[in-house]
């Protein structure tokens, strides 16, 4: 029995992370953040600093009330947690209303 399960676990985990993906679910700045570093989009900057950014610049958008940049800042970092380092750095999630970089 547990080979059985093992054997299936990469495709279980597939499964659950397209399932996370669908369901519409924005990652954390944390697990962006994470991200960004592993595919070295952030350099210059420590986690902590990606995290103290990401929070700045979500909350912002908040307060602002605009609901279609947040949607768009949601979309981006949706984007960076189920996009590879190449396609992300092939600019598959910049989005240059919310970056100027």
């Amino acid at each position: 029995m547990h080979r059985r399960v093992s054997e299936r676990l990469p495709s279980l985990l597939l499964g659950a992370a397209l399932a996370v993906a669908a369901s519409g679910c924005v990652p954390t700045c944390p697990e962006v953040c994470r991200k960004a570093r592993a595919c070295d989009l952030t350099p210059r900057l420590s986690q902590a600093e990606c995290v103290e950014s990401c929070d700045r610049q979500d909350a912002y958008y908040k307060i602002q009330g605009d609901n279609s940049v947040q949607q768009a800042y949601d979309d981006a970092r949706r984007c960076v947690a189920t996009s590879s380092c190449d396609e992300i750095l092939a600019g598959a999630c910049y989005e240059g209303d919310l970056f100027d970089f």
